[in-house]
């Protein structure tokens, strides 16, 4: 009897599954721009250049999820994995070339009804490429929020902060800055040294521009650098010590786990980076204050 009970739940908690599905849904349409500023079918791209995609979908339902990933040598590796809700896309998402392998790109999106559509590109590795040139600075600092001996805004390509007062003037040279905080983890409220960048927040939402840094709001540019944020990003102080072309700063960086800031910041962390011009490169932690008026100290490779 409570086997026939239990049948009868199942058949009509599947009953109502069935009927919530909308069976005349349509599948999403996605599809690549096929405009030369993109990258193109079977275009060769070296070691290090742009891959660059314009990406149009539409649904009746709405999108739910888009993943943009690559095959080479029969092995799959994923650049975004995003969750969403909307009818539609178009949008420009720039990669950055990391075999010498030919790949096929696949770009997926899901509706609410989880039904897929995928388009597809073939772009061709240079089995000649070669890694860039780097540039390797060590003792860099940046200050604070309240600091008021170590200047904010950092721009990587030159290893160089400027002052507070002059953040107007040279915004779109800023691809760091830091600020202090505490952040939970784990339910606990612990102390966290951060590292972000201006655009953190499209919309100039949130603490970075509310209180720590509300001038960003008078910027028309405010560049975004993406961290890695992984535990085990395959970097360690050998590797790090004895890279000096780009091939560790391009592999360390993957796209899934590049987010907007990097929390709890300690000396011996080795952080992957992209900036918003495309540089791959890599931060060590050498300190990392845990007052508002602190700063951060790190070692830098960072490329050409």
């Amino acid at each position: 009897m409570k086997f026939n009970n239990l049948a009868l739940i199942v058949l009509f908690a599947s009953l109502l599954i069935a009927c919530d599905k909308k069976e005349d849904a349509k599948a999403p349409n996605v599809s690549l721009s096929q405009s030369e500023a993109y990258t193109q079918e079977d275009e060769i791209v070296s070691i290090g250049e742009a891959i660059k995609f314009r990406i149009i979908a539409d649904s009746e339902e709405p999108i739910t999820n888009i993943v943009i990933r690559y095959i080479a040598n029969n092995e799959e590796h994923i650049k975004i994995d995003s969750g969403l809700y909307s009818n539609s896309l178009d949008f420009t998402r720039t990669f950055w070339q990391e075999t010498k392998l030919d790949a096929k790109w696949e770009i997926q999106v899901m509706n609410k009804e989880r039904q897929t559509a995928i388009t597809t590109l073939n772009i061709s590795g240079d089995p000649n490429s070669t890694y860039g040139a780097i540039n390797e600075y060590k003792n860099l600092s940046i200050g604070m929020q309240n600091s008021t001996s170590t200047n904010p805004w950092f721009d990587a390509q030159v290893a160089y902060s400027y002052p507070s007062d002059s953040g107007l003037i040279v915004q779109n040279e800023v691809d760091f800055l830091a600020y202090f905080k505490y952040s939970v983890d784990n339910n606990v409220n612990r102390p966290s040294p951060t590292f972000s960048s201006p655009g953190e927040d499209d919309n100039g939402l949130g603490e970075l521009y509310e209180e720590y840094y509300p001038e960003l709001l008078n910027w028309d540019t405010r560049n975004y650098t993406a961290w890695d944020i992984r535990a085990n990003n395959g970097v360690n102080l050998q590797n790090f010590e004895q890279c000096h072309d780009d091939s560790l700063l391009i592999h360390s960086y993957d796209d899934t786990w590049g987010k907007k800031k990097y929390k709890w910041l300690e000396a011996g962390l080795f952080i992957p980076f992209q900036t918003k011009t495309g540089k791959h490169g890599i931060v060590e932690i050498i300190s990392a204050d845990t007052v508002a008026d602190g700063k951060i100290t790190f070692n830098m490779k960072i490329q050409k």
